[in-house]
């Protein structure tokens, strides 16, 4: 069953954020991770988020997904994206998960 990385959070930091985007994709290719959202050119502040319901409002949210949760669970575990994590905290404030899914 695949799964998927879901974080939703508000940009804080722009240049820390683009530094992520700039590391992240090499870590995310041997683990078979799909980009499903937002558009590559959009993910450093993120596409169009519409809230309908709730209070948590993030302005940007990124779908990623996973040939299972143990590979999803390893890619964030594994050295490569320890690296780089620290980018996408100190540019952001918010939520990341995994959710398994068809």
């Amino acid at each position: 069953m695949a799964a998927y990385l879901i974080a939703a959070n508000d940009v804080t930091n722009p240049e820390s954020m683009q530094k992520y985007v700039d590391a992240v994709g090499p870590t995310l290719a041997p683990y078979k991770a799909e980009l499903l959202a937002p558009l590559p050119n959009q993910l450093v502040m993120g596409g169009t988020v519409v809230h309908r319901e709730g209070d948590f409002k993030p302005s940007r949210v990124v779908i990623v997904k996973f040939p299972d949760m143990e590979t999803a669970q390893a890619w964030y575990d594994s050295p490569e994206y320890q690296a780089v994590v620290g980018f996408r905290l100190d540019g952001s404030e918010g939520s990341l998960f995994f959710a398994e899914g068809p």
